[in-house]
């Protein structure tokens, strides 16, 4: 997009959603720029894919911001899914982060507790 002025992009990259059999990667240089994006973009997507990046944690051990993981894990579940075309608006640190496969996410069962009981976790 580069000979693109910069407030056409996202209406460039809404037509190319539009023209593609499959889902487009929208790749940003920083945060701002994904934001700018994505916001544009859900004007004619309105289920656009925002995927944030992995804070960096401020020292070693801290533990990442279960908000953003919970939102990446279910974004990666959606990729997982080739029926689904959603545009996915992400950065270019946000491209190299590492991700479970979909192999691994269909692994890991989902375990109920009944309400009420008792339950230690194994390790």
């Amino acid at each position: 997009f580069e000979q693109v002025t910069e407030s056409a992009q996202p209406f460039l990259a809404a037509m190319l959603v539009r023209q593609l059999k499959q889902r487009l990667w929208l790749v940003c240089a920083d945060v701002r720029a994904q934001e700018t994006m994505h916001n544009e973009l859900l004007n004619w997507f309105p289920d656009a894919l925002f995927f944030p990046e992995m804070e960096r944690a401020p020292f070693e051990g801290a533990v990442a911001d279960p908000e953003t993981t919970a939102e990446r894990l279910a974004i990666v579940q959606k990729l997982s899914d080739p029926k689904n075309r959603q545009p996915i608006v992400l950065t270019k640190a946000g491209l190299a982060d590492h991700v479970p496969t979909p192999a691994t996410l269909n692994g890991a069962g989902v375990v109920t507790i009944p309400a009420g009981s008792l339950t230690v976790l194994g390790d």
